[in-house]
């Protein structure tokens, strides 16, 4: 399965060159750099959600937090910590995820 990571758009390390096109992006405790073709150019600060390198959309905070708590949920359930979640707050987060609020 491919899952979309929001992530924050930042500014290459310093002597770092990359393609046209391509941007360095740091969320869910990594960075990597990703390409921007599907979107056009990205600035610093800006989020993105991220599959396979590539940018698929450009998000609000709002909307990245949103994916970010899910995905957070989701590896919890995986992780067997299932009850201390509640069925509502997970049905929640997958409306969340699915249908945007």
């Amino acid at each position: 399965m491919c899952v979309g990571l929001p992530m924050q758009v930042i500014a290459p390390a310093p002597g770092q060159t990359l393609p046209a096109g391509w941007v360095r992006v740091a969320g869910r405790g990594e960075e990597r750099a990703v390409d921007t073709a599907l979107v056009g150019a990205c600035a610093p600060g800006e989020w993105v959600l991220v599959f396979l390198d590539r940018v698929q959309e450009r998000l609000d905070a709002r909307r990245a937090a949103e994916i970010d708590a899910t995905l957070d949920l989701v590896a919890g359930v995986m992780g067997g910590l299932w009850n201390a979640l509640s069925a509502t707050a997970v049905r929640l987060a997958i409306a969340i995820l699915v249908y945007g609020g």
